[in-house]
């Protein structure tokens, strides 16, 4: 998942970040009617990058070289949850969910609604086992 590209400035020098996050989940269905309800526990692995100029630097710096540039990487690995609800209607669904996962400065969370649309040959309904076939030999 990438969290976009962000960019500023830190004192008119120009400032950006960029985060993205890798994740797997177990999920664990609740016996709940009508709706299906679902929390989930695994690992996440986020990935971050913030560039910048340092500002005041110029100070110690030649005016030819212009400030010093600084890029950071930092890469996490954590447990990361969530829950979430779904509400099937033949063979359309809505879902909502939401994640949560411990970052080095935050906790960053992420709340997403979707539809989804299933093939009807690819439903969750029982199937009939094949029936068994007899051959009879006549002796």
């Amino acid at each position: 998942m990438d969290f976009g590209d962000p960019a500023g400035s830190l004192e008119n020098f120009p400032a950006g970040a960029k985060m993205k996050e890798a994740a797997a989940f177990g999920v664990l269905y609740l016996p709940v009617p009508v709706i299906d309800v679902y929390a989930k526990l695994g690992l996440a692995r986020l990935q971050s990058t913030v560039t910048g100029t340092i500002p005041n630097a110029s100070i110690v710096t030649l005016p030819v070289c212009g400030p010093p540039v600084f890029q950071l990487d930092r890469t996490n690995a954590t447990v990361a949850g969530g829950a979430g609800v779904q509400f099937k209607i033949a063979s359309v669904a809505v879902c909502g969910e939401y994640e949560r996962f411990n970052a080095a400065g935050g906790i960053p969370g992420l709340v997403s609604l979707g539809l989804t649309w299933a093939f009807p040959w690819a439903r969750d309904e029982p199937r009939r086992p094949p029936r068994p076939t007899v051959t009879r030999r006549r002796g």
